[in-house]
């Protein structure tokens, strides 16, 4: 399927496991890229649990602007290559429109439509908590998306003490690092308000301006921003 080039860039949150962090993670990433004065697009592509879409329907904002790859429709067994064509017109209508950035929040597991997905995107996140069951899937994932334009971030770890990280995740990001795996250098902690936050629309950049989430949120984008517009 070809996918005509434009000025959007995209970013592919895509994970083989659920609850990894990966919606939660799209629409503060969102917020934030639309904060720094971008025009973005998130698309939802999880027909499960539609968690980006839900939290735009409880947004006063229009901003980020949020769609579903899926139809309007009670049908769930929809083709694949018809949900893959969805992204691909959204993409082009973001080009179009005049969107700087488009966020995939992909199904939490490797389908045709997340490995085409990703193939498409300039950056790919893949979330992953911690924990064996979770790290284990990470090189299957890494293997499907066939491209070096990842980071695995460590998501819902324990707080750092003394900006130290606790040692679970420590021997998490050593594990992954030995096996040539790329980690961004940032984790997501397991606050409460990154879920509080998404309850009546809003990000931690909104619900709690100064509070430690939203410079986990605000540091990760400024790491990722250069990632995906590396020509400007």
């Amino acid at each position: 399927m070809t996918v005509r080039k434009g000025n959007m860039k995209v970013l592919a949150m895509v994970s083989h496991k659920g609850g990894s962090g990966k919606s939660t993670t799209s629409v503060h990433l969102a917020v934030a890229a639309t904060m720094a004065g971008l025009k973005v697009l998130v698309v939802d592509c999880d027909h499960n649990s539609r968690s980006s879409q839900e939290w735009a329907m409880e947004r006063e904002s229009p901003e980020p602007v949020v769609v579903t790859a899926f139809p309007d429709t009670e049908e769930l067994d929809i083709p694949e290559s018809s949900l893959m064509e969805r992204v691909v017109e959204f993409h082009e209508a973001g080009n179009d429109e005049g969107f700087d950035l488009m966020i995939l929040d992909l199904p939490p597991y490797l389908n045709r439509l997340a490995i085409l997905a990703t193939g498409m995107a300039d950056f790919n996140i893949i979330p992953a908590k911690p924990r064996f069951n979770d790290l284990r899937t990470v090189p299957r994932t890494v293997n499907k998306i066939s491209t070096n334009d990842y980071t695995v971030l460590l998501s819902q770890c324990r707080p750092k003490v003394s900006g130290l990280e606790p040692e679970k995740t420590k021997e998490a990001r050593e594990l992954l690092v030995e096996n040539g795996i790329n980690v961004c250098p940032f984790q997501i902690t397991l606050r409460e308000s990154y879920s509080d936050a998404l309850i009546d629309g809003r990000s931690v950049l909104e619900f709690e301006p100064h509070g430690k989430a939203n410079h986990e949120i605000t540091q990760l984008w400024n790491w990722v921003r250069p990632l995906l517009f590396k020509d400007e």
